[in-house]
């Protein structure tokens, strides 16, 4: 992935800040410098976070985006649009037997117990509500509710509190899926 600008800049600067407030204590003595100076790292650590997992996103949502590019001649993709701050894909798959009511999840792999159980159950909120309004005239009944997983496996610890009727699928799961190999138990 390559950087933009707009995510190097900040974090330019704030080296440049860090490397003067450290210049600025080893001549003058002032511990003052040397703690703003570390905290200025802290913040450099932050952006340089905030900038891999930026890259993490949109070779996720890139890798959606090859999923729906490769569907079966059987499956049709009906791109509903995610709400606002949302990241990733959200719309209907219509199959030849069903349609699946597909939200996306940017959770990370290292989400564990809570973390993970609350933005599981957001996931699920927005895939039931996506298959109760699905328009009639398109789509094809049973409708399912389902969540891909863009950045983590869909283990038996992100389908532990998944409703019966819903599926939970990462990005090669969801792949298989849709080229008629078996649903993950």
């Amino acid at each position: 992935m390559v950087v933009s600008g707009r995510q190097l800049a900040p974090l330019l600067l704030t080296a440049f800040v860090v490397g003067a407030l450290f210049r600025m204590y080893s001549v003058t003595g002032i511990a003052l410098y040397r703690m703003f100076g570390t905290l200025g790292i802290v913040v450099a650590g932050w952006l340089a976070v905030r900038i891999v997992n930026s890259w993490q996103l949109k070779d996720a949502t890139a890798g959606m985006h090859e999923v729906l590019d490769a569907l079966p001649e059987s499956w049709q993709a009906l791109e509903r649009g995610a709400p606002i701050g949302i990241l990733g894909w959200q719309g209907y798959l219509v199959g030849p037997d069903r349609t699946l009511a597909v939200t996306t999840l940017p959770v990370p792999n290292y989400a564990k117990g809570g973390s993970l159980r609350r933005s599981m159950n957001r996931g699920f909120v927005r895939a039931r509500a996506l298959a109760e309004t699905a328009p009639p005239k398109l789509v094809v009944f049973p409708v399912v509710p389902c969540v891909v997983l863009l950045r983590r496996r869909a283990d038996e610890e992100a389908r532990a509190g998944a409703p019966e009727d819903t599926l939970v699928f990462d990005l090669d799961s969801l792949k298989e899926y849709l080229l008629g190999e078996t649903p993950p138990a």
